[in-house]
């Protein structure tokens, strides 16, 4: 498991790979990351957006940007946990996946970057 806090909100990230597909003869690999974000903060906060860094092992990079999290901007209320799954495919078996999540304190209106730690996407056969 992979675990930061940031600005009072704690994201933990466990990762399952999936399968593996071929499309048109070329190879994919799906993996499952499942996501827990704890408000440690005296005040309420609802997730706005996301930003993701997808880096291969071919050197590829990938940005995806978004509002909310599979369909949601949830609310989290001190010491409470938002918890979500959502899968990334790869072209390649090695991978990782980073970036931000942009929250809105419901108190006072600011703003909240908080970092989604580095976690590693890989196949089974490529961890032996």
């Amino acid at each position: 498991m992979t675990s930061l806090t940031t600005k009072g909100v704690n994201v933990d990230i466990k990762v399952d790979f999936h399968t593996e597909s071929d499309t048109d003869g070329r190879a994919g690999f799906i993996f499952i990351y499942h996501i827990s974000i704890r408000n440690h903060n005296r005040f309420p906060v609802q997730l706005l957006s996301r930003h993701w860094r997808i880096f291969d092992s071919n050197g590829e990079v990938r940005y995806v940007d978004g509002e909310g999290v599979v369909g949601l901007q949830p609310i989290i209320e001190p010491d409470q946990i938002f918890y979500y799954s959502s899968f990334c495919n790869l072209s390649t078996e090695l991978g990782t996946m980073s970036g931000t999540y942009t929250l809105e304190n419901l108190h006072s209106g600011n703003l909240l970057e908080v970092d989604i730690p580095t976690f590693e996407l890989a196949t089974p056969a490529i961890m032996n």
